[in-house]
């Protein structure tokens, strides 16, 4: 009788490990085909058979009221769902357009941003050089006075000696 390594059931079975060794635990009549060899459980052939089994699914029995049922309400929801994908197909193409539509007219306004950013002739001439003001040098008030004058201004209105006395 050949002997069967859990992951070599996995892989005939399609299924993880994980999964086979819940199945294992959860079937009492495979517990009973198991057997462990140095830290590997291996599975008989009649253990194996019966494991593949309980893997295949059991479809119900056609012309069951339920069955109809529950097969049209998936192909209404599986409908439903499929008008929800065009929908969204067309909102999604509409959202490009009007990202497009936006791309261009931002191209538009930089264009426009770029005219007018080009130099205006009155304003592309130099300025004129302006000159520097200066204050205007206020003559010396004991200018043009005779000598005594001068003493007398220094002696008795020295108040008339400021450059800009009023």
């Amino acid at each position: 009788m050949k002997k069967l390594k859990v992951s070599q059931i996995a892989k005939m079975v399609g299924a993880s490990v994980a999964t086979v060794y819940r199945k294992i635990n959860s079937c009492e009549t495979v517990k009973s085909r198991l057997t462990k060899e140095k830290g590997c459980l291996f599975l008989d052939e009649e253990g194996f058979e019966i494991l593949k089994k309980s893997f295949q699914k059991e479809e119900p029995p056609a012309g069951n009221p339920e069955t109809e049922y529950l097969k049209k309400l998936l192909e209404q929801q599986q409908a439903t769902i499929q008008e929800l994908i065009a929908r969204q197909a067309e909102e999604r193409a509409r959202a490009d357009t009007i990202i497009m539509k936006l791309s261009n007219d931002l191209g538009s306004v930089r264009n426009l941003l770029e005219e007018e950013r080009k130099p205006i002739p009155l304003l592309c001439e130099p300025p004129k050089p302006v000159p520097v003001w200066e204050p205007e040098k206020a003559k010396d008030p004991l200018e043009g006075l005779a000598w005594y004058q001068r003493a007398w201004v220094q002696m008795f209105e020295p108040w008339k000696q400021r450059k800009y006395a009023s």
